[in-house]
């Protein structure tokens, strides 16, 4: 039986359609798809943590009740996305957290090391917390935007002073020892969270951050139940 061009072209549109609703259920079921807790057990407890509260930047009070060490590339823009989320946490526990920047340059991000090197020569200026700022918030701009511009951004007066120390030999000296302590944990990317040992199997939100932290001023255990996990829920 022959089936003439209007009926073909009937089954063509009929099987294109089909083709359109499976793509879009399957991406919706996808897309939908709860995240892993980022305290899940692909947690795991990294040894000789601590070394990093020496080489990263301490930020917080000498003896807090949480200590949480952040691994981050200034030119990756999730890191970016993080920083600003957690910022308002972090003000708010400012009394019982502190925070260690570890910043590592990753080698396919061309303008990486650089923003790391402005890093260290901003702290040395007291405006290292500014300097990350900075570079976040016009991190599109790498790569066109002069060094010096961003150290204004960053509230640094002496921007030829700055601009000598991101050029002498030997800067970069701390991002040399970041990457020797990511590589020897194996950590799994920018950004990474430790918190009191643990490493996060993901980066978490501003809510879930927050109650790690509660849970950790509690006396608890989070990286055994985390509070929003659907398990735990009764």
């Amino acid at each position: 039986m022959t089936t003439s061009p209007l009926d073909r072209a009937l089954s063509a549109l009929l099987t294109a359609a089909a083709v359109v609703i499976a793509v879009s259920i399957g991406y919706r079921t996808f897309r939908d798809e709860p995240r892993p807790n980022p305290a899940s057990r692909e947690t795991i407890q990294v040894r000789g943590w601590e070394e990093a509260t020496k080489i990263g930047v301490r930020i917080g009070p000498e003896k807090p009740i949480i200590e949480i060490v952040e691994i981050a590339d200034l030119e990756c823009p999730v890191c970016r996305k993080f920083f600003k989320e957690h910022e308002s946490v972090f003000r708010k526990n400012a009394d019982a957290v502190t925070v260690t920047h570890l910043i590592y340059p990753l080698s396919y991000h061309p303008n990486a090391l650089n923003a790391a090197k402005g890093a260290e020569c901003a702290l040395r200026v007291g405006r290292f917390r500014e300097w990350m700022g900075a570079v976040y918030a016009n991190q599109d701009l790498l790569g066109t935007k002069s060094w010096g511009s961003f150290a204004v951004d960053a509230g640094i007066g002496d921007t030829t002073s700055f601009v000598l120390c991101l050029r002498q030999e030997g800067s970069g000296a701390r991002a040399k020892d970041v990457v020797a302590f990511g590589d020897r944990i194996e950590f799994p990317g920018t950004p990474t969270y430790i918190i009191n040992g643990w490493q996060l199997s993901r980066p978490p939100t501003a809510i879930e951050l927050q109650a790690i932290i509660d849970q950790l001023k509690r006396g608890e255990k989070p990286f055994e139940k985390p509070p929003w996990s659907r398990a735990g829920k009764s």
